[in-house]
């Protein structure tokens, strides 16, 4: 783990070039998956089991509240299950809502992670400066995977510290469109990520893929928290991220 700074820089994000960079970025948020309901529920048996094998010890070592394990497995299992890649800026603000509901803060993060000389822009929580990233261990088509899940700083697929490193300015800063992303509220967010993907969508004969709302709500109910997606928009929609420094 290393010391960061959270800073929040004010932007105009209706010039004209920002929406479209919004729209393009959102399209790792939502394409990937078509239809909730097929998640098959036996790769989720198997998941179980195994990530608690995995996180139990280090919940017990670094006194993690239970229901932060919860989450955690409930959103790795929604990833791997329906090919949810790509998807840090949504995983990481849906973990945080789940977190909320269960009592648990946390802080949303933007900034860039590296390792192994390669660097991304990407979305991860913290709580109490512990890194939780489930999304990392899933990138984007393209993208490359630098080590598994990270749970309270730990690697999980490896069982040792990650050696990621997480904070602006290793790099050189934020591309264009993940400082645009930093700008928005979860809900303005949303709803541009909603509105890409249904486009997308429909561009190629598709089924559209469920609004970020419908699949919070959703995910909730396999950690316990029974909250509908109308609910869970009006508690959490002008919440926002930190951007981070390494």
């Amino acid at each position: 783990m290393h010391d960061s700074k959270e800073h929040i820089v004010e932007r105009d994000w209706n010039q004209p070039n920002c929406l479209q960079l919004l729209i393009t970025a959102a399209i790792s948020s939502n394409a990937c998956v078509r239809n909730l309901t097929n998640a098959p529920q036996s790769i989720g048996k198997k998941m179980a089991r195994s990530l608690t094998d995995d996180l139990n010890p280090i919940t017990t070592e670094k006194h993690i509240p239970s229901v932060v394990q919860e989450v955690f497995t409930a959103m790795v299992m929604h990833i791997e299950s329906t090919g949810w890649g790509g998807a840090c800026h949504s995983s990481s603000a849906i973990m945080h809502m789940l977190l909320k509901e269960k009592g648990v803060d946390s802080t949303i993060k933007i900034g860039e992670v590296g390792g192994g000389g390669y660097w991304f822009d990407h979305s991860w929580i913290e709580i109490d400066n512990l890194v939780f990233d489930a999304a990392v261990a899933y990138p984007q088509v393209g993208g490359k995977r630098l080590g598994g899940p990270v749970f309270a700083g730990i690697d999980i697929v490896s069982g040792i510290e990650t050696t990621l490193t997480y904070g602006i300015g290793k790099k050189g800063g934020l591309e264009e469109e993940a400082q645009q992303i930093a700008l928005l509220s979860l809900g303005a967010y949303f709803q541009f990520a909603d509105q890409h993907a249904l486009v997308e969508a429909m561009g190629n004969g598709e089924q559209p893929p469920p609004a970020l709302w419908d699949r919070a709500s959703y995910i909730g109910t396999d950690c316990g928290v029974h909250r509908s997606p109308a609910e869970l928009a009006r508690e959490y929609f002008e919440v926002r991220r930190a951007e981070t420094y390494a």
